[in-house]
């Protein structure tokens, strides 16, 4: 009895490590994170606001693992970035891509303090870098240049923009871009953006999600990272509208919880 128990456990074990890579957009509440795994490796994109992250994390990721081997901040805006600060005391994190941005907030300050207390490899996001994972791709879309040490009076506009590609699926997350440099994507890229899933700008503001930037990338289905009854009324009606108009199926982390695609 005891060796059938072992065998059933072993076999548990072993499917459970033949799942296939997934993208899940987390549930963190008016903010946006992303998760990226496949058997072996783990990617977050940004972490939302608070703790929420963790039990997001908690319920995507074995208990064993406490690695994440890459993580990626869109940009310096604490709706993003707030959530790492409660990874650094449960998980240990190897590298970090950031736009380098030079934002004197000294929350966001002390979270780049934290990666180096935390001897975190840090990396400056420019397009044309690519992130491999098997046979998953992830391609860093913008900022178009280097932005480490510059300032800005638009955070949002420099959100890191990747695209990510495997056998059977496409995804693009834009961050908080807004329109204008959605349409730069668009006369950068042309069609290479298509792809069959899109994490909504900017948390479905009417702010992004422009009708060139989505006939382009013309996704089947759109995530919209949302917290429930947020004080910014995200998302926008005119948002939804826009999407019900094409057709587009619509997943909300308000009503939906986390968003989980096979890769």
């Amino acid at each position: 009895m005891i060796i059938g128990n072992i065998i059933a456990w072993q076999y548990i074990f072993q499917l459970y490590y033949q799942q296939p890579a997934t993208m899940t957009v987390l549930d963190v509440g008016q903010g946006e994170s992303t998760l990226i795994q496949d058997q072996h490796t783990q990617i977050l994109i940004d972490a939302g606001p608070d703790q929420s992250i963790l039990s997001g994390l908690a319920q995507s990721l074995p208990a064993h693992d406490q690695t994440i081997e890459l993580i990626i901040l869109s940009h310096s805006h604490d709706d993003h970035y707030q959530g790492f600060n409660y990874l650094f005391s449960r998980y240990h994190i190897k590298q970090a891509i950031i736009n380098g941005i030079a934002d004197q907030n000294p929350d966001y300050q002390n979270f780049l303090s934290f990666l180096t207390q935390q001897r975190v490899n840090i990396h400056y996001a420019q397009a044309g870098q690519q992130i491999k994972l098997n046979d998953i791709t992830i391609d860093l879309l913008f900022p178009f240049s280097s932005l480490q040490g510059q300032t800005t009076e638009e955070p949002n506009n420099t959100s890191i923009a990747v695209k990510i590609t495997s056998p059977q699926i496409s995804a693009i997350i834009t961050g908080d871009l807004h329109q204008e440099i959605e349409n730069q994507l668009v006369e950068h890229y042309h069609s290479d953006l298509q792809a069959d899933i899109l994490v909504v700008g900017h948390h479905g503001s009417k702010t992004s999600t422009g009708d060139l930037f989505l006939t382009t990338v013309h996704p089947q289905t759109v995530i919209i990272p949302v917290g429930l009854d947020n004080k910014f009324n995200h998302p926008s009606p005119e948002t939804i509208d826009k999407l019900i108009q094409k057709n587009i199926e619509i997943k909300r982390t308000d009503l939906d919880g986390s968003v989980s695609i096979k890769l």
